[in-house]
């Protein structure tokens, strides 16, 4: 008769073993939350209703999918500055609290943080297949399609940055207004079409698989884009950046404007030059430029 081999037990004080990565225990789920709203552009800014997350566990961001199909268009539709990807005048993403995670700033700067933020490998909105403006004389001018990325995680590699979203009583909010039908065209079409706007929201299902990490890489960590406005002068001048401060910087993003047409039409012929950028880090007192 054989004896039973019982499996080894841990030394005393032995360290227990390092848990696998939460994305291993993950599934992405991407699904639209029946949010759908339609709205003609009118004389003044709209307020659209606000978007709440399902929970979903973890919460990665948002996907805003903004449609506008004109038809039997007989003028020569020309778009405004930063049209149509400003078509929102404002965006601002904030928790339960509402203090604001991303925004408030309109689509283009958002169209600008999905570009130059490195959170998809194809990151200009206008680079999509989705893409599309129609000017000029054509039936359908003055259409319209673009999609938006509002960045929630910073690293898809390890969830780093994605937000606990399992409360239905305490949920996030995503905030949009659409733009004047002056500001999305400076000659609109005949008839204004509505603005279709389609929300999806993108996050990771957590199971409660043994020896998964249950939370993603230092669980709370959390990413601010946010906006300042600086005026400069004619000469030399020297600004003191506010925005950010108290926090790690993970980047700036410099946006060019010509105040007499508040456009980035000729946003870079006018940038400084040159142009020096001087960072002091205030344990040191070092610079770097």
């Amino acid at each position: 008769m054989s004896t039973p081999t019982m499996p080894p037990q841990a030394k005393p004080g032995a360290q227990a073993p390092a848990l696998a990565r939460f994305r291993s225990g993950t599934q992405r789920t991407l699904s639209s939350d029946g949010y759908f709203n339609s709205q003609v552009p009118g004389a003044a800014a709209v307020d659209l209703p606000v978007y709440n997350p399902s929970s979903n566990n973890y919460l990665r961001g948002l996907w805003v999918h903004a449609k506008c199909p004109t038809s039997a268009n007989a003028a020569t539709v020309v778009f405004g500055g930063d049209m149509p990807l400003g078509a929102y005048s404002t965006v601002v993403f904030q928790d339960a609290n509402e203090k604001p995670i991303v925004g408030p700033f309109d689509s283009y700067t958002l169209a600008m943080v999905s570009k130059f933020g490195g959170y998809q490998n194809l990151g200009d909105p206008r680079a999509s297949a989705q893409f599309t403006a129609v000017a000029g004389s054509g039936g359908t001018g003055g259409s319209f399609t673009f999609v938006l990325y509002v960045p929630v995680e910073v690293n898809l590699r390890d969830g780093f940055g994605s937000l606990q979203n399992q409360s239905s009583a305490s949920t996030f909010q995503l905030k949009l207004t659409l733009a004047a039908s002056t500001a999305i065209y400076t000659t609109a079409p005949t008839t204004l079409a509505a603005v279709q706007t389609t929300i999806y929201e993108d996050g990771w299902w957590k199971g409660n698989q043994a020896g998964v990490s249950p939370t993603p890489p230092q669980a709370g960590s959390t990413q601010y884009w946010t906006r300042g406005t600086y005026n400069g002068l004619n000469g030399a001048q020297q600004i003191q950046v506010a925005q950010g401060l108290g926090y790690p910087i993970r980047m700036y993003m410099l946006l060019n404007y010509d105040v007499s047409n508040s456009t980035r039409a000729t946003g870079d012929t006018d940038f400084p030059d040159p142009f020096q950028l001087i960072f002091m880090a205030p344990a040191s007192g070092t610079s770097r430029s």
